[in-house]
């Protein structure tokens, strides 16, 4: 079983973004289970609070605590955050089942897989990234591609990711519209690919 781990924060409950993923993809295509993580109380059946600060800097714990909240019941999770749009039948058909850690990597000469753009995690790289002590200074998708490889497991770097299984929608940090969320839905349901 795959679980889509959707990262949050208070801010993203109150303002609506996590609704407007509600509202798109995740209405439209509910095979997959998901789970948001929040460092705030939970207000929907959906949110997991999760104790760890509810900032962009402290993202790595947040995700490590979403990661043992899952460990147990999935073969696979996929990262992301409420400013990725994900095409879930594309996504679950990528062929990621025999993948550790799969995404899109970052631009600039950076190795690790883009967080903004969602990545595939296996039980295996969980559990390399749960057994390790956490890195201070990382952002979460910095210290999971370190975990992950120096246990041995390989980032795969797939450009669908980015393009047309999944969609990072912030130009910058903190630089997010969420009307980007429903006219990225309009185009991918409606575009031939």
């Amino acid at each position: 079983m795959i679980c889509l781990l959707i990262m949050s924060c208070q801010r993203d409950q109150v303002t609506g973004v996590n609704d407007a993923c509600r509202r798109t993809f995740l209405r439209e295509w509910s095979a997959a289970p998901w789970r948001f993580f929040v460092g705030a109380p939970a207000v929907e059946p959906d949110e997991v609070s999760v104790n760890a600060p509810d900032d962009y800097g402290a993202l790595q714990f947040k995700q490590r605590a979403a990661y043992g909240w899952a460990v147990s019941m999935v073969t696979h999770v996929f990262v992301s955050f409420t400013d990725t749009y994900i095409h879930i039948p594309r996504l679950l058909s990528c062929g990621f089942e025999d993948k550790d850690y799969m995404g899109l990597r970052c631009k600039h000469g950076e190795q690790h897989l883009s967080g903004g753009n969602g990545y595939f995690l296996s039980k295996r790289a969980l559990q390399a990234i749960l057994a390790a002590d956490p890195i201070p200074g990382l952002q979460g998708d910095q210290s999971d591609y370190l975990h992950v490889t120096q246990a041995g497991m390989v980032a795969v770097d797939d450009h669908r990711f980015g393009d047309t299984i999944t969609r990072h929608l912030s130009r910058a940090t903190g630089d997010y519209d969420q009307d980007r969320m429903f006219a990225t839905h309009k185009e991918m349901t409606h575009e031939p690919r």
